[in-house]
């Protein structure tokens, strides 16, 4: 299961803007074939690739578990999840509150860490290649905008090491 999940940074903590922010992400709750949803998650517009809002089956983990040491683990175990489901419940409505602190791992300084999401994103291309190829847009999609993530946080870094060669192999 799957709910809503509304980003805030400091500048969002106005009960106007969140309540703007929620309305706009209301929906209709539904079952989805975990193909389907594995499509609607990558996309990353009613659900998203984060485990923070999400409910699992203990089972799930009997085997598969998040990777130690490595930044993104919730995109690294996503699809591999997906692929032990039959069916997921996708509720658009916002139950879950994001908020971005200014030394979390997603606003901090470019790092190598940083390059994790986009082996992770190219992994869970193979596993849709494989599995949910009628969804392969949307990995694709992904595989981009995890680039994308990455040369945008290169571009705005002040003073990184990383920062020039990200820019010139991106």
């Amino acid at each position: 299961v799957t709910c809503g999940f509304l980003p805030l940074y400091a500048k969002d903590l106005k009960p106007e803007i969140i309540e703007q922010k929620k309305a706009l992400k209301a929906g209709e709750v539904k079952v989805y074939a975990a193909k389907d949803a594995a499509g609607i998650i990558l996309q990353g517009k009613i659900a998203q690739v984060s485990a923070c809002n999400k409910l699992y089956k203990r089972e799930l983990f009997n085997e598969l578990k998040y990777p130690e040491g490595r930044s993104h683990e919730d995109t690294f175990v996503i699809i591999k999840l997906l692929l032990e489901c039959q069916k997921v419940v996708i509720d658009p409505n916002v139950r879950y509150y994001y908020y971005h602190r200014d030394d979390s791992i997603i606003t901090k300084k470019l790092s190598l860490a940083d390059y994790d999401l986009i082996e992770a994103s190219q992994a869970n291309y193979e596993l849709v290649k494989d599995n949910y190829p009628s969804v392969l847009k949307q990995a694709e999609m992904r595989v981009l905008w995890s680039h994308f993530w990455l040369l945008d946080k290169a571009i705005i870094a002040e003073d990184s090491t990383l920062k020039d060669k990200t820019i010139k192999a991106e």
